[in-house]
């Protein structure tokens, strides 16, 4: 995208649901990966 473009796109525009960043994505996965395992843990 940088050549092309002169900038980074990481937008996803799906037409039938909000536009979302793969950042952000990202992100939720790794939040709700650490939860899912501080609660394994404990168990």
């Amino acid at each position: 995208d940088r050549y092309n473009y002169g900038c980074v796109i990481d937008f996803i525009d799906l037409k039938f649901f909000p536009v979302f960043n793969l950042a952000d994505i990202f992100i939720t996965i790794g939040a709700i990966i650490i939860i899912m395992k501080s609660f394994k843990s404990n168990s």
